[in-house]
């Protein structure tokens, strides 16, 4: 589906973003919406100390899946740990 958006990244950064918001109020760290899209990881500007862990949750969901994707294909097969 991603391959038909042509700019892939707004639509996995607005996901992110969510899902962080949405992960970061189970554990009573509060904000909106408003205040994380105002927010910039990029310029180190953020509204609170709320936004700023849910732009670093952000961060760590989008590399972790990068590091997935690579090793998916590099292998061309799902990732196996090494036993």
């Amino acid at each position: 589906m991603t391959r038909s958006i042509s700019n892939q990244t707004i639509l996995i950064d607005t996901l992110s973003l969510q899902e962080a918001r949405e992960s970061s109020a189970i554990e009573n760290i509060i904000s909106t919406f408003d205040d994380i899209y105002q927010s910039s990881s990029q310029n180190d500007t953020y509204i609170s100390y709320a936004v700023k862990e849910e732009h670093a949750y952000s961060k760590a969901l989008k590399i972790g899946f990068e590091m997935v994707k690579k090793k998916w294909n590099s292998n061309n097969k799902p990732y196996k740990k090494n036993s």
